[in-house]
């Protein structure tokens, strides 16, 4: 009986941490993380960067809800192999396709070099409509600098979902377009 209960806590667990599509973290863990992190007074920067699949609707219409899925699994694999073990990468929501990243100990030079990690990666995904045509994933990045003097998870999400809509204007001109900048 202990066993039994030990198992389904670590399946409650599990649920509430790990994305099931994509293999991800949750929102949930992603923002306990950043409050650990917050809390460290050795902590010297970060970025936190937030990613959207661009038009992920209309791969959703053209290609089909498994083609969505399909993509989604692939980006997060793509993420999660273009970052540190020490850093976090986690699906915002069940039916989201944003992607935020917490990149420690990093700040806008360093973030430079996973950036082009996941445009490589990204660049080789695309998706094939029900009418066979293969059409190329773009994903836009929206990224804040995290410093000492900030608290407030949702103030930082709230800054790098600014950025994140702003880099989007930009998508029609870039596949991989990237706006990253400070929280007011």
């Amino acid at each position: 009986m202990v066993a039994e209960l030990q198992e389904e806590k670590e399946r409650l667990r599990e649920l509430a941490f790990r994305d099931l599509l994509t293999g991800l973290a949750t929102r949930t863990l992603l923002e306990e993380q950043l409050h650990v992190w917050l809390a460290d007074r050795q902590r010297v920067s970060a970025v936190f960067l937030f990613l959207d699949i661009n038009d992920f609707k209309t791969i959703n219409d053209r290609g089909g809800h498994p083609e969505g899925d399909r993509i989604l699994t692939t980006v997060g694999k793509a993420v999660a192999g273009a970052i540190r073990a020490s850093d976090l990468a986690a699906r915002m929501s069940g039916g989201s396709d944003e992607i935020a990243v917490l990149l420690k100990d990093c700040d806008f030079e360093k973030v430079q070099f996973v950036l082009a990690r996941l445009c490589e990666a990204f660049s080789e995904i695309s998706y094939t409509t029900t009418y066979r045509q293969i059409i190329p994933v773009g994903v836009s990045f929206g990224g804040v600098l995290v410093t000492p003097q900030h608290k407030d998870f949702n103030t930082i999400l709230t800054a790098a979902d600014r950025n994140l809509y702003a880099a989007k204007a930009k998508k029609t001109q870039e596949r991989f377009p990237v706006v990253l900048g400070e929280t007011e």
